[in-house]
Protein backbone atom coordinates (compact mmCIF):
# COMPACT_ATOMS: atom_id res chain seq x y z
CA UNK A 1 0.00 0.00 0.00
CA UNK A 2 2.44 2.66 0.77
CA UNK A 3 4.39 1.95 -2.37
CA UNK A 4 1.60 2.94 -4.35
CA UNK A 5 0.96 5.54 -1.96
CA UNK A 6 4.68 6.87 -3.15
CA UNK A 7 3.98 6.19 -6.51
CA UNK A 8 0.33 7.56 -6.86
CA UNK A 9 2.06 11.04 -4.99
CA UNK A 10 5.06 11.48 -6.69
CA UNK A 11 5.24 9.81 -9.96
CA UNK A 12 3.05 13.40 -11.90
CA UNK A 13 6.44 15.39 -10.32
CA UNK A 14 9.15 12.21 -11.82
CA UNK A 15 7.55 12.73 -15.33
CA UNK A 16 7.39 16.23 -15.21
CA UNK A 17 10.78 16.86 -13.89
CA UNK A 18 11.91 14.24 -16.98
CA UNK A 19 9.99 16.64 -19.92
CA UNK A 20 12.50 18.73 -21.80
CA UNK A 21 11.86 22.36 -21.42
CA UNK A 22 10.08 23.51 -25.36
CA UNK A 23 12.53 26.21 -26.62
CA UNK A 24 11.28 30.12 -26.89
CA UNK A 25 10.34 31.65 -30.72
CA UNK A 26 13.86 33.87 -30.50
CA UNK A 27 15.84 30.29 -29.64
CA UNK A 28 13.96 28.46 -32.52
CA UNK A 29 14.37 31.43 -34.53
CA UNK A 30 18.19 31.59 -33.68
CA UNK A 31 18.91 27.75 -34.11
CA UNK A 32 17.00 28.32 -37.64
CA UNK A 33 18.99 31.45 -38.72
CA UNK A 34 22.03 29.62 -40.38
CA UNK A 35 23.26 27.87 -43.52
CA UNK A 36 21.48 24.52 -44.08
CA UNK A 37 22.84 21.65 -46.18
CA UNK A 38 20.75 19.26 -47.65
CA UNK A 39 20.27 15.33 -46.39
CA UNK A 40 17.66 14.50 -48.41
CA UNK A 41 14.31 15.21 -49.40
CA UNK A 42 11.29 13.12 -49.87
CA UNK A 43 8.53 14.37 -52.05
CA UNK A 44 4.83 13.29 -51.39
CA UNK A 45 2.21 13.75 -54.51
CA UNK A 46 -1.38 12.46 -54.96
CA UNK A 47 -2.15 8.51 -55.50
CA UNK A 48 1.57 8.16 -55.75
CA UNK A 49 3.09 7.78 -52.40
CA UNK A 50 6.46 9.34 -52.02
CA UNK A 51 10.15 8.84 -53.38
CA UNK A 52 12.71 9.64 -51.32
CA UNK A 53 15.94 11.66 -53.33
CA UNK A 54 19.22 13.68 -51.94
CA UNK A 55 19.16 16.21 -53.63
CA UNK A 56 23.36 17.20 -54.58
CA UNK A 57 24.92 20.55 -53.43
CA UNK A 58 21.55 22.03 -52.23
CA UNK A 59 22.06 24.48 -49.75
CA UNK A 60 19.43 26.83 -47.39
CA UNK A 61 20.58 30.33 -45.78
CA UNK A 62 18.10 31.55 -43.53
CA UNK A 63 19.33 34.74 -42.63
CA UNK A 64 18.88 36.47 -39.95
CA UNK A 65 17.44 40.09 -41.44
CA UNK A 66 14.26 37.45 -43.03
CA UNK A 67 15.54 36.44 -46.33
CA UNK A 68 15.45 32.60 -47.01
CA UNK A 69 18.71 31.74 -50.30
CA UNK A 70 17.75 28.46 -51.30
CA UNK A 71 20.16 26.93 -53.96
CA UNK A 72 20.55 23.91 -56.01
CA UNK A 73 22.82 22.03 -58.50
CA UNK A 74 20.92 21.42 -61.62
CA UNK A 75 22.53 19.06 -64.48
CA UNK A 76 21.63 20.93 -67.63
CA UNK A 77 22.01 18.04 -70.67
CA UNK A 78 23.53 19.33 -73.81
CA UNK A 79 23.61 17.38 -77.06
CA UNK A 80 26.91 15.60 -77.39
CA UNK A 81 28.54 17.68 -74.41
CA UNK A 82 28.71 16.99 -70.65
CA UNK A 83 25.95 17.61 -68.65
CA UNK A 84 27.36 21.00 -66.72
CA UNK A 85 26.20 21.84 -63.42
CA UNK A 86 24.71 24.96 -62.77
CA UNK A 87 23.83 27.16 -59.76
CA UNK A 88 19.64 27.71 -59.24
CA UNK A 89 19.16 29.95 -56.72
CA UNK A 90 15.88 31.72 -55.23
CA UNK A 91 15.27 34.45 -52.72
CA UNK A 92 11.84 34.35 -50.58
CA UNK A 93 11.00 36.07 -46.92
CA UNK A 94 10.40 34.17 -43.96
CA UNK A 95 8.36 34.24 -40.91
CA UNK A 96 8.71 32.25 -37.91
CA UNK A 97 4.95 32.10 -36.51
CA UNK A 98 4.24 32.56 -32.57
CA UNK A 99 3.54 28.93 -32.46
CA UNK A 100 7.05 27.98 -32.67
CA UNK A 101 6.57 25.32 -35.30
CA UNK A 102 5.14 27.08 -38.33
CA UNK A 103 7.55 29.34 -40.84
CA UNK A 104 5.68 31.35 -43.33
CA UNK A 105 7.75 31.73 -46.84
CA UNK A 106 6.54 34.05 -49.51
CA UNK A 107 8.44 34.12 -52.45
CA UNK A 108 9.72 36.87 -54.28
CA UNK A 109 9.65 37.25 -58.20
CA UNK A 110 10.84 40.49 -60.11
CA UNK A 111 11.84 42.05 -57.07
CA UNK A 112 8.64 42.08 -55.53
CA UNK A 113 7.01 40.11 -52.83
CA UNK A 114 4.26 37.43 -53.80
CA UNK A 115 0.88 37.92 -52.14
CA UNK A 116 0.75 33.78 -51.61
CA UNK A 117 3.04 31.90 -49.19
CA UNK A 118 3.80 28.37 -48.79
CA UNK A 119 3.92 26.63 -45.46
CA UNK A 120 6.45 25.21 -43.41
CA UNK A 121 6.20 22.45 -40.55
CA UNK A 122 9.15 22.35 -38.32
CA UNK A 123 9.32 18.60 -37.31
CA UNK A 124 12.86 18.96 -35.53
CA UNK A 125 15.45 21.64 -34.73
CA UNK A 126 18.35 21.33 -33.04
CA UNK A 127 21.83 22.85 -33.61
CA UNK A 128 23.00 20.20 -36.42
CA UNK A 129 19.50 19.11 -37.52
CA UNK A 130 16.76 20.64 -39.12
CA UNK A 131 13.96 18.84 -40.34
CA UNK A 132 10.59 20.20 -42.23
CA UNK A 133 7.65 19.88 -43.96
CA UNK A 134 6.77 22.23 -46.75
CA UNK A 135 3.27 21.71 -47.84
CA UNK A 136 2.25 22.45 -51.47
CA UNK A 137 -1.56 22.09 -50.92
CA UNK A 138 -3.55 19.91 -52.07
CA UNK A 139 -2.15 16.35 -51.42
CA UNK A 140 1.78 17.25 -52.67
CA UNK A 141 4.45 18.13 -50.05
CA UNK A 142 8.29 17.77 -49.36
CA UNK A 143 9.90 16.52 -46.10
CA UNK A 144 13.65 17.96 -46.22
CA UNK A 145 16.20 17.09 -43.68
CA UNK A 146 19.05 19.53 -43.23
CA UNK A 147 22.41 19.61 -41.28
CA UNK A 148 24.73 22.34 -41.17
Amino acid sequence: MRKYFTLIICGPFLFASCKKDSLSNADTLTLIQNSWTSISSRFFAPNSGSSSIKVKDSFQIFRNDGYLINCIMKNVTYINLPPPQLLYCDTSIYKLLQDNSTIIIYPIYNGKQRAYADTITIRTITNNLFVYYLNKGQGFGILDSLRR
